[in-house]
């Protein structure tokens, strides 16, 4: 994820993501959740917001969190258009969600 600093801040940025994302479970599927830090801080900040999830939820929360050094250094691609607005588009699950 990215954002704007102008427009959004980086520890609400962290809210929203843990509010919609709890992936409570180990999975070796391709798609994972992952936190690509920009700066020192923005790290600090993601593994603060990750255990404060943890601790909310009573559960690990299974992504990563990279630090600016990794990230930097990480290929990145958009996902297929069928992935995109994916919480916006009608689902039927039996988790319900």
């Amino acid at each position: 994820m990215c954002a704007d600093a102008g427009v959004i801040g980086y520890d609400k940025l962290l809210e929203q993501f843990w509010s919609e994302h709890q992936p409570t479970y180990e999975s070796k599927a391709q798609y994972k959740s992952a936190i690509w830090a920009q700066t020192p801080e923005q790290y600090e900040m993601a593994l603060a917001s990750k255990d404060a999830a943890e601790k909310r939820v009573g559960r690990k929360m299974f992504t990563d969190i990279y630090p600016p050094e990794v990230s930097r250094g990480v290929s990145w691609w958009d996902a297929e258009d069928y992935h995109q607005k994916y919480y916006s588009k009608p689902r039927a699950s039996r988790f319900g969600w």
